[in-house]
């Protein structure tokens, strides 16, 4: 699956992120200085030299939204529907452990960008964890200190069908939000590693990509 702006707006709204552009611009604004052209000439070398980043982050942000596609499905042909039929649930102990690779990626791709906009994504996705947290635990999915979510193979391939769902499944807080933030560092590492202006701020973040984000929430 290829990740599109239609593909983005549809996961923005079911996922029910409580994310606004004030907060967002208040991170932004800690690194401005002076005027906006002001801050794009002053980074455009250090953000030129962030691409290989930001290519890293944009591979990673979109297996990740992959990965929550295989949850995010609903009816007779999702992941759950199908392990109810047959009792067997190997297939979404498979993909859950996909979803934890590229989600603790992700974090590692947004924390090497250092970017404040990228520093407000991570945050986000640790929150999303957190507040799933207990229905996460209940099936083996365990959070780090540093962010990053492991699994308790033992204890997931214990756990009964309805309990997965409840945690992973289309409704589930975990998945739409994710779903959502996934879309959204994808849209913004593609339009700091592609963007056809080629300039930056101080802090790397690329002037196409606060224009692809206005669009979005401004």
């Amino acid at each position: 699956m290829r990740m599109t702006d239609h593909v983005l707006n549809a996961t923005a709204l079911r996922s029910g992120v409580p994310i606004n552009s004030v907060s967002l611009v208040s991170q932004l604004g800690r690194n401005s200085q002076g005027s906006l052209l002001e801050a794009l000439d002053k980074g455009s070398a250090a953000g030129a030299g962030k691409k290989d980043s930001y290519e890293k982050l944009k591979k990673a942000a979109e297996q990740l939204a992959q990965s929550m596609d295989a949850f995010a499905k609903e009816g007779e042909d999702s992941i759950f529907a199908k392990a109810k039929a047959t009792g067997d649930s190997q297939e979404i102990q498979k993909s859950l452990e996909s979803l934890a690779k590229s989600y603790n990626e992700t974090l590692k791709a947004l924390k090497s960008t250092a970017s404040p906009m990228d520093a407000y994504y991570r945050q986000m996705l640790q929150e999303a964890a957190k507040e799933s947290g207990e229905s996460l635990a209940g099936i083996g999915v365990s959070l780090g200190k540093d962010g990053t979510i492991s699994i308790d193979k033992e204890k997931l391939a214990a756990a009964g069908i309805e309990s997965l769902e409840e945690a992973l499944g289309a409704s589930a807080g975990f998945t739409s939000k994710v779903s959502f933030l996934a879309g959204r560092i994808f849209g913004n590492a593609r339009a700091n590693a592609e963007s056809s202006s080629g300039r930056y701020d101080a802090a790397g973040n690329s002037y196409a990509a606060y224009s692809n984000m206005y669009d979005i929430w401004g």
